[in-house]
Parts: structure tokens; sequence; C-alpha cells
């Protein structure tokens, strides 16, 4: 599981998913974000999208429903903070949000890159 490029991808993920939500749980400020606890949310399914490592294709929508999550994590904090209600952590959780999306993306290609290599070998067979 863990010698997979993807299932480092998604830990790492997972880490900064959980580390975020610990450090939104400090701030006093009301927030979509806070109030659906969307990051708790997003790392609990970056755990289970790892813990899915046999069942590529459930691994690779659940990859894809997260790549969704952080578009619009991403989106909500630069509309907040354009609209002049700055949270304190729309920065931080931005750029998180980015490399996120960065390390969703290649999980994703990665476990794409995986399916079609079982698919060849059992064309082969």
């Amino acid at each position: 599981m863990i010698q997979r490029v993807q299932s480092i991808y998604l830990l790492i993920s997972t880490f900064i998913s959980f580390g975020f939500y610990v450090y939104t749980l400090d701030t006093n400020e009301k927030s979509l974000l806070l109030d659906y606890h969307l990051f708790f949310i997003t790392g609990i399914l970056s755990l289970i999208c790892l813990f899915l490592f046999k069942k590529r294709n459930y691994q690779a929508l659940i990859c894809l429903f997260l790549f969704i999550v952080y578009v619009f994590i991403i989106s909500y904090c630069i509309y907040s903070y354009y609209e002049s209600f700055y949270l304190e952590f729309s920065k931080y959780s931005s750029i998180a949000g980015f490399i996120q999306l960065l390390l969703l993306y290649l999980a994703r290609k990665a476990i794409n890159k995986d399916e079609s290599l079982v698919r060849s070998i059992d064309r082969i067979r």
C-alpha cells in the first residue's frame, strides 16, 4: 500500500487536512468552512481513499470528488478575500488548498496509470 506513489500523495494530503483542521479550530470566526468542518471531512475522505488501494476505481472517484471540494474551498477563500470580509485563515487555507489540489491531481494521475497497467496485463492473458 505505502510503496505506491499515490499512497504517499494521499497520506501527505491527509496530514495537511487534519493539520489545517486543528489550526482552524483555534479561530473564533464564523465561516462556511468552519461550520461544516470541511477540512475534517476531507481528511477522513483522504484517509478512506488511501485505504481503498485494492479498489482503484473507487479510489479514483473519491480522489476526483476531493479535487472538486478543494476547488470549492479555494474559490470560497478567494471570494471571501475580495469581498472584504477577510477571514483570518483564508490566506493559509487557499495555499493549503492549492497544495492539496496538486497532490490530489498527482494521486489521481498515478491511480489511472496503475489501472491502465493492470488492464493491459489482463489483456495479455
